[in-house]
């Protein structure tokens, strides 16, 4: 069966011989000088399957110094773009928690051509002088449009308050929410 591109003039007729189009997808864009090129997957067009919607993780609480309006949001950016503010843990006594958090993108990832960062915030307490957190962020999965998941990780080095100070209460390499050290600031997602 050979393929070729229709004009618009082609589809006014199809449509008046059918007298009824269900659905046409119809992939097209310009080659820069008035022509078409064919759509669906070409350079500049990602698939389906390329397209990330939302990312997986685990969090540990590894100690603690807060109470129930312990809060914890996520930012996930692509560049200066937030692609998604979510709370993932909040109204919970943390100690020692291990919770799993999915956090939905408000638009598909092309995971190609786009490069991911993760922040994590814990904005504090007011009823608290002191609120203290140490936690742990693993378990990474980049869900698909398609429902599948890729495995993805954080560097936990690359953050400010990331701290591998061992202490017989908790293990060496976690990020210490302590003081005016509210963020972990913008982490790299590496895709596996």
């Amino acid at each position: 069966m050979a393929t070729r591109l229709a004009t618009a003039a082609d589809m006014k007729t199809l449509a008046g011989e059918l007298g009824q189009i269900v659905q046409v997808n119809v992939y097209m864009c310009c080659d820069g000088e008035g022509g078409t090129t064919p759509g669906g997957g070409g350079p500049g067009r990602p698939t389906s399957t390329r397209l990330a919607k939302a990312l997986r993780f685990t969090i540990k609480i590894l100690m603690e110094n807060l109470d129930t309006q312990t809060l914890l949001q996520v930012f996930i950016r692509v560049g200066e773009e937030v692609l998604a503010q979510q709370v993932v843990m909040h109204g919970e006594k943390p100690e020692f928690y291990i919770g799993h958090a999915e956090v939905l993108f408000n638009r598909g990832v092309d995971l190609q051509n786009e490069q991911l960062t993760f922040e994590m915030v814990h904005p504090g307490i007011p009823s608290n002088e002191e609120p203290h957190v140490r936690l742990q962020v693993t378990d990474f999965g980049l869900v698909m449009d398609d429902g599948s998941v890729r495995g993805a990780s954080v560097d936990m080095e690359e953050s400010p308050i990331f701290t591998d100070k061992h202490h017989e209460d908790y293990p060496p390499g976690h990020w210490n929410f302590v003081d005016g050290n509210r963020s972990s600031g913008r982490v790299l997602i590496h895709v596996s």
